[in-house]
């Protein structure tokens, strides 16, 4: 009886660990950057057009992001050999270091520039609720489309 009553609530737990974690999952991939953009829409109360602006934005910094990832291939390769093989003071690594950094900071300063583009766009009502956003935790990540925690809510 006992063996038979663990083994039940041994399954139930069991199932319910597998509801949480295909729920997170759901949320995380499949609803995860449509819904993320309608809740960064919805906190900042964004019209049709500073939507579309915003979809805009998004879609030049994930290009950049994409041209970083396959530019950096090459001396993402040559950066692990080297590690494998040189000195913390080798010049080559230095070099290849620099060269890495160089070009993520290129794509982190165009993706600021489009943000600040996008803010500059919207009506005072939008930037008034953007720059109090904009101070919570997460809400960056989330108008990027890489998170949907910490984003306020839009006042009814």
């Amino acid at each position: 009886m006992l063996n038979r009553s663990l083994v039940v609530a041994l399954m139930l737990s069991l199932m319910l660990n597998l509801a949480v974690v295909a729920g997170y999952a759901y949320e995380r991939y499949a609803a995860g950057k449509g819904q993320r953009l309608d809740e960064v829409a919805a906190a900042l109360q964004l019209s049709a057009n500073e939507r579309a602006a915003l979809v805009e934005m998004r879609r030049a910094v994930f290009a950049g992001v994409r041209d970083l990832r396959q530019a950096s291939t090459q001396p993402n390769a040559q950066l692990r050999r080297l590690l494998a093989t040189s000195g913390a003071d080798d010049p080559v690594l230095a070099a290849a270091l620099a060269r890495i950094g160089d070009e993520r900071s290129r794509i982190q300063r165009d993706a600021i520039a489009r943000l600040i583009a996008f803010r500059d766009g919207l009506s005072p009502q939008a930037q008034q609720r953007f720059r109090v956003a904009i101070e919570r935790r997460g809400f960056l990540l989330a108008l990027f489309g890489a998170s949907s925690w910490g984003l306020p809510q839009a006042e009814e």
